[in-house]
């Protein structure tokens, strides 16, 4: 490839002018069968392969109307190459020490972030730009802020020991037997009032729950834990969800919210990044008092005829476990996920964190709706499969009553 012989009118008219050069040598030393080339980017104009996304990127915003020569500010939160790109695209348009000196010496405003922090922090590089860009009249800013994503809800329950889970697996695969060879076959939904040993078991529960002033976050969330004691308390209720596999009982933990401690993901600004989140299972020592007494309610019933005529045996947690601080133990380290996540974009007032309104309507547009798990605020107790028809359905009524 031939440089330009012209005279160019900017440094950014060089951007992606870079040669070919061929290597023969490394080919012919790897054995190679084909023309070997590199791409020498560092003869761009800001020496780096960034340029060509800065250029592009400066010159796509401008075209659209979102940059403005003279007034316009770009946030760019970066400490390399994309940065050193940018600040001379920008140069050209008006608008570590040696790389901050760069940047500097070709018209950019550092501002320094510290080291070893989680990009989602708010004093990271990223934090800051969003500050910032919230702050400089004329940056780029999004439309809407909506607590997407912050609210995540899931149901839990108890899962086998990994030797017994590969015992389980073996069996299935030799001789086709065994928890694995069947689905669940019945599903109970049970009021903690029934779980607790006796009535005066719960009553010392419910003394314990209602007087607890460790429940606290936001004001939403202050609401909801409020909600959760008195749905807790209620015997109508259902609390604690039993599933039948055949010649196997699993528990699983159905009431609101699955759990008082709530979890906590939070948004990377990379859209294609993974959530941050810290489950926070069982943080609360109510809800492990919860698990333990569903536990029990187990091995009083298998204790009872007909199970008990069947010789039924309790592998997880073992028999040998037999002290409330034993299955507390047991319950820490087994709980896990049941996949039935709801509550990202929670129908609640927006103030409170909510995402969509009554309407199933995001809040600040006029035609976008949401028709899924995600608008669920609390975690029912009962399967979510059914609940998340009736929303579509639902939905489908609004739209429909809207166009009529």
């Amino acid at each position: 490839m031939s440089r330009p012989t012209t005279i160019l009118d900017t440094a950014l008219d060089a951007v992606g002018n870079t040669p070919l050069i061929r290597l023969d040598r490394i080919a012919e030393h790897e054995g190679l069968k084909c023309n070997l080339l590199g791409k020498v980017e560092f003869t761009s104009a800001g020496g780096s392969v960034k340029d060509r996304i800065a250029k592009r990127m400066v010159e796509a915003a401008e075209a659209e109307g979102k940059l403005i020569p003279g007034k316009s500010v770009v946030i760019e939160p970066t400490s390399g190459n994309t940065g050193i790109g940018l600040a001379m695209a920008c140069a050209i348009k008006k608008m570590s020490l040696e790389k901050e000196a760069a940047l500097r010496g070709l018209g950019a405003e550092v501002v320094r972030t510290p080291n070893g922090v989680a990009s989602d922090a708010p004093n990271s590089h990223i934090g800051v730009a969003h500050r910032l860009e919230k702050l400089i009249p004329h940056g780029i800013t999004q439309i809407l802020e909506l607590n997407v994503g912050e609210n995540l809800q899931v149901s839990v329950d108890e899962m086998l020991y990994p030797e017994r889970l590969n015992k389980e697996i073996q069996l299935y695969q030799e001789k086709k037997r065994g928890m694995m060879s069947s689905v669940f076959s019945a599903f109970a939904f049970l009021p903690l009032s029934k779980a607790y040993g006796s009535e005066a078991e719960y009553d010392v529960f419910k003394k314990r729950l209602l007087s607890d002033k460790t429940l606290t976050g936001t004001e939403a969330e202050k609401k909801e834990f409020e909600f959760l004691k008195q749905w807790l308390a209620d015997p109508k209720r259902a609390h604690v969800e039993y599933a039948l596999v055949i010649s196997f009982n699993v528990l699983e933990l159905a009431y609101p919210d699955s759990a008082l401690a709530r979890l906590r993901p939070h948004r990377l600004c990379r859209p294609l990044a993974a959530p941050a989140i810290d489950p926070a299972y069982l943080k609360n020592p109510i809800d492990v008092d919860i698990v333990v007494a569903g536990l029990k309610f187990c091995r009083r019933m298998i204790a009872t005829p007909p199970y008990s005529d069947a010789k039924c045996v309790a592998y997880d947690p073992p028999a040998s476990m037999e002290t409330d601080e034993q299955l507390a133990e047991f319950v820490r380290a087994k709980m896990e996920p049941f996949y039935h996540p709801i509550s990202t974009a929670a129908m609640l007032p927006r103030e409170h964190g909510g995402v969509v309104d009554p309407n199933l309507k995001v809040y600040g547009t006029k035609n976008l709706r949401f028709a899924d798990a995600s608008v669920i605020p609390l975690m029912l107790s009962a399967h979510i499969q059914a609940t998340v028809y009736a929303i579509a359905e639902k939905c489908a009524d609004i739209i429909k009553a809207a166009h009529v």
